[in-house]
């Protein structure tokens, strides 16, 4: 549980010193290497240990892939390209899921478990294999000083080397103005870890920044439900394979209506799409907790899969990549300027992290509460 927001947090001096793609090698070998263990261990302190240095591999990527995105990105496509990162979120959970119902009654009970944790390292296996293929972070590299190496980096992310030339004058030019800027609070001369942190608190535009995208972060892990999607159908009366069907269409829907935010997020704009969203996913969750009290079984599992199904169509185009997008357009251009892969990302995806078990281990207790008015459910349901 705190593996994960403490690794996004220690992700920026690695990334300070190592660079992007260094630091997401290093993320991906924990990927692999942990659930391999997961799958062999003989007991359950062998198991944290792993699920430990998974969570070391999970922070270090979800920080880092992000960001290497926005800094390689041409503006003009820069959200859309920046949102991949959730619909491939998406896929993994699909594959998870899938992964799930392949192995279910196929063998001892004993063995599945470890089928389904080891079999996460298989994403991690091409990442680690072609992430060298993929230029550097230019951003990064003017960060250093390496202006050579970055004009190549831009050459290779570019359709021409005028183009190239054009967006490493933008990145100097944009770095030279904030470090200008972050100078003038007093922090920056000594340029270390802790300074860094105290920026994001003390200086009012990477404050407010922080809050904003605190705040909309937030709302996305309290509103999610993909962790309890199959708990909800059981309680709706489902039996076990058939929650995991019903938890795989919701994935299926999960991942297809992310898509649209590809070409949405740069014309609607943010704030557009949390408008329209928003308030269509609270109607859907009130319609999926009413049809919790109609007594027939069929009508009340039908309704709350059409309810739960609707809720994901709005969920995936807006507050699925959105905040993600917000947390890296609010501050990330300061925090590139003092050469760290963000005090900004980090602490919010360690605020995600946490907010996200908080959210896991109270879904029980809340289901509890769900349920207690109907004592149909409370006696056909376990919680």
């Amino acid at each position: 549980m705190l593996t994960d927001p403490s690794t996004a947090w220690l992700s920026e001096p690695i990334n300070n010193l190592f660079g992007r793609r260094m630091t997401i090698f290093i993320g991906a070998i924990f990927a692999i290497l942990a659930p391999l263990g997961s799958a062999f261990t003989q007991n359950w302190q062998q198991l944290v240990v792993c699920r430990i240095l998974l969570g070391i591999g999970m922070g270090l990527k979800e920080v880092t892939v992000p960001l290497f995105s926005a800094e390689a990105a041409p503006t003009n496509i820069r959200g859309g390209l920046v949102m991949s990162w959730q619909i491939w979120v998406a896929f993994g959970i699909l594959l998870g899921t899938s992964a799930n119902l392949a192995v279910v009654n196929v063998m001892p009970a004993k063995f599945v478990w470890r089928l389904q944790l080891g079999s996460a390292f298989l994403p991690a296996v091409p990442l680690v294999l072609g992430i060298f293929l993929v230029p550097e972070s230019p951003r990064w590299l003017i960060s250093k000083g390496r202006y050579d190496a970055a004009f190549k980096s831009l050459c290779k992310l570019r359709n021409s080397r005028s183009q190239a030339a054009r967006d490493l004058y933008h990145i100097h030019a944009h770095a030279e103005q904030e470090k200008r800027i972050v100078e003038a609070s007093g922090f920056s001369k000594f340029n270390n870890f802790i300074t860094r942190v105290v920026e994001i608190f003390t200086i009012p535009r990477l404050r407010r920044a922080n809050q904003a995208a605190s705040f909309v972060m937030m709302s996305q892990i309290f509103c999610g439900i993909i962790i309890i999607a199959s708990t909800i159908f059981v309680n709706a009366g489902a039996t076990n394979i058939g929650a995991l069907l019903a938890s795989w269409g919701f994935d299926v829907v999960n991942f297809v209506f992310a898509w649209p935010a590809v070409w949405t997020i740069d014309t609607f704009g943010r704030r557009a799409l949390l408008l329209f969203t928003f308030p269509n996913m609270f109607w859907t969750l009130l319609a999926a907790w009413m049809s919790f009290y109609i007594h027939h079984a069929t009508t009340r599992l039908g309704l709350v899969a059409l309810f739960i199904y609707l809720f994901d169509i709005f969920y995936s185009p807006g507050a699925g990549p959105v905040p993600l997008l917000t947390q890296l357009k609010y501050g990330p251009s300061l925090i590139a300027t003092l050469a760290c892969a963000g005090p900004l990302p980090g602490s919010i995806s360690g605020l995600q992290s946490l907010a996200s078990h908080f959210r896991a281990f109270s879904s029980p207790s809340r289901l509890k509460v769900l349920l207690a008015s109907s004592p149909d459910l409370k006696s056909s349901c376990s919680c």
